[in-house]
C-alpha cells in the first residue's frame, strides 16, 4: 500500500493552486496508483484561527475518509490550542498534528509549543514539522523568509521525549549535521519524508540509510503544491538503484 503523508487541499495566498478540494485530489492519487494521503488544510495554516480550517477539511474529505486520513493543524501560541488538540484527536477523529512554527511566529521549545508536543505524546499521535511548505528560493514577499532550522528541532524532539515526529520537506544538505548525532540516540522517533531528497546528482538517499532505515523513511508529495511524479521517480530509485525489493518499498 503506498500511502502520500504530505497533502494538503484548500487555498494558498501566493500562487493558485489546482487539484486542491478533496474529490480533486483523490482523483489525483488514483491517476498515479497512490492509495491514500494524510492530508490537512493549506488555507487554515493562514487563518487567525487554525480551527476553521481543520473543520473545513473535515467536511470537504467526509465522502473520502477511506483515502483521506485528516491531520490537523495546531499554532500552540493561540488561547484555545490546548483544548483545539483534545477536540481534534478525541472527538473529531484527526490522526496527527502539524505545526507551522515560522508562518505562526513561536519557537518549537516555548512553553507553550512543548505543551503540545507533549500532548500528541500523550495521545500517540505524530507531529508533522513541514521546513516548509515550498521552495523559498521564489517566495512571494510576504512569505516566510526562513525555514525551521535543523538545531530548533533537534532541541524540541530532545524535550519531548515520548513524541514522534515526521520532518517533511527535509533538505539533506542543511539538516544532515544534526540527526545523524541525533538518531543515535532517538532513533525510531524520527521519520523523514523523501520529498526534498535528491537521489540523481546527489544520492542523498543512500546518505539518510547511514542514520535511518527504511521504517523511518517515507513516501511523501506535497501535492498538490508540488507534483506527484517526481517522487514516484524516487520509488524506483529504490528497487533499481539501491536494491530494496518492491515489498521494501511498499
Amino acid at each position: 500500500m503506498l500511502i502520500d503523508v504530505n497533502t494538503y487541499i484548500g487555498n494558498y495566498p501566493f500562487r493558485p493552486i489546482r487539484n486542491n478540494s478533496a474529490k480533486e485530489l483523490v482523483e489525483l492519487l488514483d491517476d498515479h496508483n497512490i492509495d491514500k494521503a494524510c492530508v490537512s488544510s493549506l488555507s487554515g495554516v493562514y487563518y487567525r484561527d487554525v480551527m476553521k480550517g481543520n473543520y473545513e477539511l473535515l467536511e470537504d474529505i467526509a465522502p473520502y475518509r477511506e483515502r483521506l486520513i485528516p491531520i490537523c493543524n495546531i499554532n500552540p501560541v493561540y488561547a484555545e490550542a490546548a483544548s483545539d488538540l483534545k477536540e481534534c484527536i478525541e472527538d473529531l477523529g484527526f490522526k496527527g498534528v502539524k505545526l507551522f512554527p515560522k508562518q505562526h511566529g513561536y519557537d518549537l521549545t516555548d512553553d507553550k509549543s512543548l505543551e503540545i508536543l507533549k500532548m500528541a505524546g500523550g495521545y500517540g499521535v505524530f507531529v508533522q514539522l513541514p521546513i516548509y511548505i515550498e521552495d523559498l528560493r521564489q517566495r512571494h514577499p510576504m512569505d516566510i523568509m526562513y525555514p525551521l532550522s535543523g538545531s530548533e528541532i533537534k532541541k524540541a524532539i530532545q524535550l519531548a521525549t515520548d513524541t514522534n515526529f515526521i520532518l517533511s520537506n527535509y533538505s539533506f544538505g542543511a539538516f544532515s549535521g544534526a540527526f545523524k548525532t541525533l538518531n543515535a540516540v532517538q532513533r525510531g522517533r524520527i521519520y523523514y519524508d523523501i520529498s526534498r531528497l535528491e537521489c540523481l546528482n546527489k544520492n542523498y538517499i543512500e546518505e539518510v540509510f547511514k542514520f535511518t532505515d527504511r521504517d523511518h523513511l517515507l513516501f511523501a508529495t506535497g501535492a498538490p503544491l508540488e507534483y506527484i511524479d517526481v517522487q514516484l521517480i524516487k520509488l524506483n530509485f529504490l528497487t533499481e538503484t539501491l536494491g530494496l525489493s518492491k515489498s521494501d518499498v511498499d
